[in-house]
């Protein structure tokens, strides 16, 4: 895994808290311009979030099943 960006300071609470750890998947581009005036983010990169999340929903799903 690649660390990049910024950081969300409830996710170091949570892992404190709850004694698990996290990861933040990112799926915009290096051009996407975060914060910036002219940010953007690509309607490409919102449909591959989504099936991404779905899929891991699902695959989570399929392991508390057994």
């Amino acid at each position: 895994l690649i660390g990049t960006g910024g950081s969300i300071p409830a996710v170091g609470s949570i892992g404190e808290i709850l004694g698990i750890d996290s990861l933040l998947v990112g799926f915009g581009l290096d051009d996407d311009n975060v914060h910036a005036p002219n940010e953007k983010f690509e309607l490409t990169c919102l449909r591959n979030g989504i099936r991404s999340h779905a899929a891991m929903l699902e695959a989570f799903g399929a392991l508390s099943a057994h």
